[in-house]
């Protein structure tokens, strides 16, 4: 469970238009063609829950709009069941002031004014802890209404949803229910610095509603073995109804202008490195710059490309180029990322605390091979020594420095992490893989719970895309 599941963006306020949003049942690849194989002998009318804009490619890193068109293509029909909150006049001033104060801004300092505000926010939480359990609570509730009005009249076999423990947690329903999450309550609040500050009151009731919307779940599926063990050690969770299912890329070469890398080997006359921080504070971007600093020191001739909020050193500093935020909903910005890709010899993501890392996915797409920190589920997406590297999340600097030095100094070895980190890419790090195990899973909920005979539900009506294909 992410305890900002509670707070939904202003897009999910109101239910969206049925029609607009319905996933389609054709089976589509990931780049939009469509196919005969891997369909789902006996599909499945998937109710899926949204916490987010069901159209937001961005939002939770594109998550769930992913995994419903993968689903999708598995053959079964997605029903999409978005979640609304409640919506005040205050909280639709604040939306319409808040963009006019950030604009004259210069981009470099927005960052920081966010922060500026989450913290005033936390410190109040801090003073009220019964107003913001009091808050959750009677978000909780309002859910569970909501969904029973959405399920009265709406047929599907099984519920599914990522990161859904707060719609899940007062949630009643005799439908089997799939709970799909990169990480628990638990590990969050204690390893992201944003919620490890926040008072104890909240966290107890995290944890609350993550044990809550455990026990409805017929079966949780995680993305790391990490989250796994953390639902069965730390909630309880029976081992035989926790599985693990990595996450595919939401970016693969196809995006790309070529067929090929357009990089040429790695070498001491020319080195490129990458980086995607979207918060660079924990996913240490200034180690990964003093890596590349230490690299040049040994005689590389090493860039770093970062894509993400820039910091004042990255832009202080001649050898990192900075791309700032790209958007995957954008074309342009999907065809300028693929090809930071296809030109990278490495990522590096040396994070104090990772969830699980898409980004190591798509650069494993790519044959790149990505160097990461131990931490949460990084250690599931690159297998240490054959498609990257996973070092102590105590490493300094100097040790980074050291471990690209002796893999770009063995070319054999370089190139067979290259070609491991491609394979893994197109055998288990993609959506259509995880389709094919998530689908198998619901298939288990459904018969499991109805004693082994399998019952037709009526199917819906809605046949448009759940949004436009971003090519």
């Amino acid at each position: 469970m992410r305890p900002t599941n509670s707070d939904f963006p202003p897009d999910a306020r109101k239910p969206p238009d049925p029609d607009r949003f319905m996933v389609r049942s054709t089976l589509m690849s990931q780049n939009g063609s469509t196919s005969l194989n891997g369909r789902c002998a006996d599909p499945l009318v998937v109710g899926f829950v949204f916490t987010t804009d069901p159209a937001d490619r961005d939002a939770i890193s594109g998550m769930p709009v992913y995994m419903a068109e993968a689903l999708a293509a598995r053959g079964n029909t997605v029903v999409p069941l978005p979640t609304v909150t409640a919506d005040t006049g205050l909280s639709r001033a604040a939306r319409r002031i808040r963009p006019a104060l950030l604009r004259p801004l210069p981009p470099v300092l927005r960052p920081t004014l966010r922060r500026l505000r989450a913290d005033a926010s936390d410190s109040l939480a801090q003073c009220f802890p019964r107003l913001s359990c009091t808050r959750a609570s009677r978000r909780q509730h309002h859910l569970r209404d909501h969904f029973t009005r959405l399920l009265g009249r709406t047929h599907v076999d099984v519920l599914f949803g990522a990161c859904i423990s707060t719609a899940l947690a007062t949630l009643e329903t005799d439908l089997p229910i799939v709970y799909f999450s990169d990480t628990t309550a638990r590990l969050i609040n204690a390893e992201y610095p944003f919620y490890a500050r926040r008072n104890r009151a909240y966290k107890r009731a995290c944890d609350r509603i993550e044990s809550a919307a455990i026990a409805r779940a017929s079966l949780a599926v995680f993305a790391s073995a990490r989250a796994r063990d953390s639902a069965v050690h730390d909630y309880g969770l029976p081992s035989g109804c926790a599985h693990v299912v990595p996450m595919g890329a939401n970016i693969t070469r196809a995006d790309a202008d070529g067929d090929g890398p357009d990089r040429n080997p790695p070498a001491r006359s020319g080195l490129e490195l990458c980086i995607v921080a979207s918060d660079p504070a924990r996913k240490r971007l200034d180690l990964a710059i003093d890596t590349t600093s230490r690299l040049r020191s040994m005689g590389y001739a090493a860039t770093l490309t970062h894509v993400g909020p820039t910091t004042a050193r990255a832009l202080r500093e001649p050898f990192v180029r900075c791309m700032g935020r790209l958007r995957l909903s954008q074309p342009d910005h999907r065809r300028r990322y693929a090809g930071i890709l296809a030109s990278s010899h490495l990522m590096l993501l040396p994070s104090a605390a990772e969830t699980y890392g898409i980004a190591p996915c798509e650069a494993a797409h790519f044959g790149v091979p990505s160097i990461v920190s131990n931490v949460g589920g990084l250690p599931t997406v690159v297998e240490h020594n054959r498609t990257g590297l996973v070092m102590p999340v105590s490493a300094p600097a100097a040790d980074y420095a050291q471990a690209i030095d002796a893999l770009v100094g063995d070319a054999a070895r370089y190139h067979r992490m290259c070609a491991a980190a491609e394979e893994r890419a197109a055998r288990v790090l993609n959506w259509q893989s995880w389709a094919q195990q998530i689908t198998e899973h619901l298939r288990r909920a459904v018969t499991e719970r109805r004693g082994g005979v399998r019952v037709q539900s009526s199917q819906a009506s809605w046949s448009t895309p759940l949004c436009a294909d971003p090519r």
